[in-house]
């Protein structure tokens, strides 16, 4: 039996995979099993940024894996706050809370705008969402999504989410004069699966500003676009950087680092533990690969404590 039959056989049939069985790669070319090159132009889904193979990345793994592989979240973790340090200091944010997708990631910021919401003295808080989204297929992140198709055979979807076209500050305005219970607005600032499209400078600093003027909190959702993959290192950044400035900070979720998946979501507020219960563990392997491939800081950060954003 073959490895694709065996794959057919086994393995729930939630992807529609192609017939090809990739064994090894080395920077952008990877070989399928009868040794047949290609170029990787996917990346592992935006991944394998650093390719495949990258000997620096392949060092620093192996000589983790030699030392600890995992302990869990009740213990220290060394690396952990090195790479937590430098994301601070990139992103302008003042913590961060490690998880293991960005389903994840944006779990926690639907529970933080919650709670955000609550404090206020919101009974029922709502989140803005906008048409063709996608921020994941947990129940929650579902309902945030913009994909009928996605969605159907799932339901009752989780309420809390009212949705609004891409790019229309003016539909986000006229929400905001009837509907008293939005406490936040969730933001690709590149959408990918509803077909690259990109949120306009223009609308960026109007969705900002107005979100300051109401008191809403900003959550980017990066997960496709952040890590410098819009040219600056969050996505969010990039108005700011066409003006000369700095954007100040949502409560942003990164993407996967190269090859091993690890997802943080950046925010200025105080966690207690406990408040987050989706994610049970951390593995040494991606901080380790992470830290080890940071590029130095280019430019000066500047912090806005009262801004959030996740990536």
């Amino acid at each position: 039996m073959s490895i694709m039959e065996r794959d057919q056989q086994y393995i729930a049939n939630t992807y529609a995979r192609f017939p090809l069985v990739l064994t090894e790669g080395k920077g952008v070319r990877v070989k399928d099993e009868n040794g047949k090159e290609y170029i990787d132009l996917g990346s592992g889904i935006a991944v394998n940024t650093l390719g495949h193979n990258h000997p620096r990345l392949v060092a620093a793994l192996t000589d983790q894996i030699g030392k600890i592989i995992h302990s869990s979240n009740y213990y220290h973790v060394p690396g952990q706050e090195q790479l937590a340090a430098r994301l601070v200091e990139r992103s302008g944010m003042t913590n961060v809370f490690f998880c293991n997708s960005g389903l994840e990631a944006n779990e926690a910021a639907i529970k933080i705008a919650r709670l955000y919401g609550h404090n206020r003295g919101v009974d029922e808080p709502h989140i803005v969402v906008f048409e063709k989204a996608f921020h994941g297929r947990s129940l929650a992140t579902l309902s945030a999504t913009g994909n009928r198709k996605a969605q159907a055979g799932f339901e009752p979807l989780v309420s809390g989410f009212v949705r609004v076209p891409y790019n229309n500050l003016e539909a986000i305005r006229t929400l905001a004069r009837y509907n008293k219970n939005v406490v936040a607005v969730m933001l690709e600032i590149v959408q990918g699966e509803g077909g690259i499209n990109i949120a306009d400078v223009e609308f960026q600093r109007g969705l900002r500003a107005f979100c300051d003027e109401q008191g809403w909190l900003l959550v980017c959702d990066e997960v496709q676009c952040g890590m410098g993959r819009t040219g600056t290192w969050f996505g969010f950044e990039v108005p700011a950087r066409a003006q000369g400035g700095h954007p100040g900070n949502p409560l942003r979720l990164p993407p996967d680092w190269a090859g091993e998946p690890l997802t943080v979501a950046h925010a200025n507020l105080a966690i207690w533990p406990g408040f987050v219960t989706a994610v049970s563990a951390i593995d040494a392997k991606p901080l380790i690969g992470a830290t080890t491939r940071w590029p130095p800081a280019d430019r000066e950060r500047h912090r806005h404590p009262r801004r959030w954003c996740i990536s």
